[in-house]
């Protein structure tokens, strides 16, 4: 499974009652919060336990967003993550942990500016294998995402007060996962995974002489993912190119509740839009080089171009087994 993992924290706050009409009167923004988002998806995963390390590059075209009253912006976000994957009890379990990183986030304009550090989420993933034979697997997983990534803040020209989103909800993400090689040639993925957050986060409106707090909460998620494969070319030499193969996929991401909000000081921040029903299409290529290390290119694009997380998305990776 190639993967399409991007999903942001929107916030909508009514600047005017923070500060007057010298400046912007409402922010319209993503937050970059933990390394420019707040979810895992399995990226680069499948159901079959799997000893290996690996380094992944993704391009989010337009992913952040920025809107004022005569300011309206977009920026990227380029993520760089790290990891491994072990197995254990004759490849039943394995344990994975992966740790993402980005470029700082600065979005500013209209007096209102947002900013953020580009550490991500740190992610562990517990996995046990339900059944396998040659030709099928299916297992059971668990990820944790620990908010070990940047909090984002919102501030003001010529003014003290600030917001800051601390980044503190843990989540928990279940998930079933399912592989299939019916031939020689084509293999398929099934992915079904809820994402829950066990903890709110903190909002903190700050100024002269006076901090408020509340909390915010994510909604949760569900994501149904399903990838379709097709080897072009295999060897069973380990020199050189051992494999080529295409993959398509589709990712659905939708929300399970309504979003939540924050009040302070008689303003407004939560997610206006709500709830949101998201369909990327990914297309990539798998190559196996030397029987152990797989380099993998892919584009993720939005099948709807009113509901979506980014403009685009390119992947580059490289797997390690070992």
């Amino acid at each position: 499974m190639f993967g399409d993992s991007f999903v942001p924290l929107s916030a909508n706050i009514n600047v005017n009652n923070l500060i007057g009409t010298s400046m912007a009167t409402f922010l319209d923004a993503d937050l970059p919060v933990g390394g420019g988002m707040r979810r895992f998806k399995n990226e680069h995963a499948r159901a079959l336990p799997t000893d290996r390390v690996f380094f992944l590059y993704n391009h989010f075209h337009n992913a952040l967003k920025f809107q004022t009253d005569n300011v309206s912006t977009t920026d990227s976000v380029d993520q760089f993550t790290f990891g491994f994957e072990k197995t254990s009890d004759d490849g039943q379990w394995s344990f994975e942990l992966r740790m993402p990183f980005s470029g700082d986030a600065d979005l500013s304009g209209d007096g209102v500016a947002v900013q953020s550090d580009g550490v991500g989420n740190l992610v562990g993933t517990l996995k046990r294998l339900l059944y396998s034979d040659s030709n099928f697997a299916a297992a059971l997983g668990l990820a944790v995402v620990v908010p070990t990534g940047s909090d984002a803040s919102v501030s003001f020209a010529g003014s003290s007060t600030r917001i800051d989103f601390e980044n503190d909800a843990t989540h928990l993400l279940p998930y079933i996962a399912v592989q299939s090689s019916p031939d020689e040639n084509w293999f398929f993925h099934v992915f079904a995974q809820v994402d829950i957050a066990a903890n709110e986060n903190e909002v903190t409106l700050s100024g002269p002489g006076f901090t408020e707090s509340d909390s915010l909460a994510d909604q949760t998620l569900l994501y149904l993912d399903a990838s379709a494969g097709y080897w072009w070319y295999r060897t069973t030499d380990d020199v050189a190119l051992t494999g080529l193969a295409s993959v398509v996929e589709l990712h659905y991401t939708t929300t399970l509740n309504d979003a939540d909000s924050a009040q302070l000081s008689g303003t407004f921040i939560g997610n206006f839009e709500n709830r949101y029903d998201v369909l990327n299409l990914t297309a990539g290529v798998h190559s196996e080089w030397n029987g152990n290390t797989a380099i993998r290119v892919a584009v993720v694009v939005p099948l709807d171009r009113d509901e979506r997380f980014f403009d685009s998305e390119t992947q580059v990776s490289v797997i390690r087994r070992y």
